[in-house]
């Protein structure tokens, strides 16, 4: 019906044509709201779908993100070693999850979506088995760096690329609630694990967590079932093609360029908690404090983003994420301006993952949304390994204060303010109009 009444105005003179550009401009709007114009389930199976992935997420970013806690008692066990060369193995898994998106399609197309999630389960919790038995640094990188996060890769990017096909006006709540198992788990595996070390020993602890992971991942393959029939892929890489739509190299960019801030918050936040001093308490569960906050940041802004629009919401969001090292933690001298940030980050920071992927299918729809995913999280390899080398070479290793941190939070800071400026740009080049759905 919108077509045929521009062909009529196409046909009139004077005013009408101005109406022609109106009703196209309308039309692109709606392009740039949702590429996807067929109906989406929103909902039904689909649920299962997203409770099969939140614990994906739960047993895999949910453990990643609490580093931290292992980087406190891996300093304690090797006082000679280096932070920096500690935090190393943390920084391998986000890279090493990412890196491992790439063969995970070729993987899916062999033998389906539940014998590759059972592969990357079953990789994940012989993993933590051997991590029990480690005595030095060199099997740490093996198992906890290298092994945990090829089968954590398998099973993330696994779970990540179904919900999509499930969800299109609900798409970022989907992905929210998704990305929540992260925070979720967060929150649950610090304690879990302080208190199994503390009773039983590190190496008990690792082992308990390994048999954790069986009922879980066993849902989880049951759960998550594709919903549209793949695509015969005559080879193991992806589109490059995607590439040449330049509003996507640059999102996917952005998204790589703010791995590099994200991490270094994550991994040093209890660090430098002991070694300002504050309350032991306090210490030992700011980064549960922090990871807990990041529920709000997983609901609260992509459900607006379903509402508003994904580009709109992750201009505020990565401004937020850069302002609060700045505003906040650069300044603390205490617990409580350590809190606040700790926080307001926190809930800030929740957005930064969650929100690109359905941002990537509202703009380009759900044709090669694969391929989109898959070089999005490359894109991210970069940052992920090296952000948390790159902030933890500027803190003294012999040194009790919290010297050096400056450094780090402006760092991650700054990298955040770059990422927002690129977002706006993305934002305005499709229109300068400011009450626009993209």
């Amino acid at each position: 019906m919108v077509g045929k009444e521009v062909i009529e105005v196409e046909r009139g003179v004077g005013d009408k044509s101005v109406m022609v550009a109106e009703s196209e401009t309308e039309d692109e709007t709606r392009d740039w709201g949702e590429r996807d114009k067929d109906d989406f389930p929103e909902g039904g199976r689909g649920w299962f779908v997203i409770l099969g992935t939140f614990l994906i997420l739960f047993t895999t970013y949910g453990l990643i993100n609490c580093f931290g806690i292992y980087q406190v008692i891996y300093e304690d066990i090797f006082p000679d070693t280096k932070p920096s060369v500690i935090s190393l193995i943390g920084s391998l898994q986000p890279g090493i999850v990412y890196l491992f998106c790439i063969p995970v399609g070729p993987m899916m197309d062999k033998i389906g979506t539940r014998y590759t999630l059972a592969v990357g389960a079953v990789i994940m919790v012989v993993a933590y088995m051997l991590l029990s038995i480690c005595t030095e640094i060199w099997q740490l990188f093996l198992t906890q760096g290298i092994l945990y996060s090829v089968g954590a890769g398998i099973v993330f990017f696994t779970a990540m690329s179904v919900p999509s096909e499930w969800f299109k006006k609900r798409r970022s709540l989907a992905f929210g609630i998704t990305a929540c198992g992260a925070s979720v788990g967060s929150v649950v595996w610090p304690f879990v694990l302080q208190g199994l070390v503390d009773k039983i020993g590190l190496a008990w602890a690792n082992r308990i967590i390994g048999f954790i992971y069986i009922p879980l991942f066993a849902i989880s393959i049951w759960a998550v079932v594709p919903r549209l029939q793949r695509e015969v892929r005559t080879s193991i890489w992806p589109k490059w093609s995607v590439l040449k739509d330049w509003r996507y190299t640059l999102i996917a960019c952005s998204f790589g360029l703010a791995m590099f801030g994200f991490f270094p918050p994550l991994f040093f936040i209890s660090t430098y908690a002991h070694r300002l001093g504050v309350g032991k308490v306090i210490a030992d569960n700011i980064l549960t404090i922090l990871n807990s906050c990041t529920l709000i940041g997983r609901l609260i802004p992509l459900q607006l983003a379903d509402m508003f629009g994904r580009v709109n919401m992750l201009i505020p969001c990565m401004f937020f994420i850069g302002l609060f090292p700045l505003a906040l933690w650069l300044p603390a001298n205490d617990e409580k301006m350590l809190l606040a940030f700790a926080v307001l980050w926190g809930t800030a920071s929740g957005s930064c993952t969650a929100a690109f992927p359905p941002t990537l299918g509202q703009l380009f729809g759900i044709k090669d949304n694969e391929s989109r995913l898959i070089l999005l999280y490359f894109m991210a390899i970069p940052g992920s390994v090296a952000g948390s080398s790159i902030a933890s070479a500027l803190i003294p290793s012999n040194s009790n204060s919290t010297e050096g941190f400056d450094s780090l939070i402006i760092f991650s800071g700054v990298i955040f303010f770059g990422v927002t400026a690129m977002v706006l740009f993305l934002r305005f080049s499709y229109t300068t109009k400011l009450k626009v759905f993209i």
